[in-house]
């Protein structure tokens, strides 16, 4: 009866252990894939600001920061922010969102 109380302890501090490891390591591994999506969502957000201040002011800013007025909210300790026009101000700028 004794030994089967502590082969039982054994087991659960075995099982809670190994559910515990599982738990980080998909901490560990999902966070960059995380950051990723999170990037790809906010380089959708500029490049949908993008156009609406081209339909309603008839160009497209000339700084990504411009975007602010229109909502967007830049976490620049988290992301680099790549915009760049080409020659004039009606063509869709090229937008990327790097994670740090």
């Amino acid at each position: 009866m004794n030994r089967l109380h502590n082969v039982s302890r054994i087991l659960n501090i075995l099982i809670i252990g190994s559910v515990a490891v599982a738990a980080i390591a998909s901490l560990i591994f999902s966070a960059p894939h995380s950051t990723d999506m999170q990037a790809s969502r906010l380089e959708a957000i500029i490049k949908k600001a993008s156009v609406q201040c081209y339909a309603l002011e008839g160009a497209y800013p000339d700084d990504v920061f411009y975007l602010k007025n229109y909502g967007v909210i830049f976490d620049t300790d988290r992301f680099y922010f790549h915009y760049e026009l080409y020659g004039i101000s009606n063509y869709m700028p090229e937008i990327y969102v790097i994670p740090r």
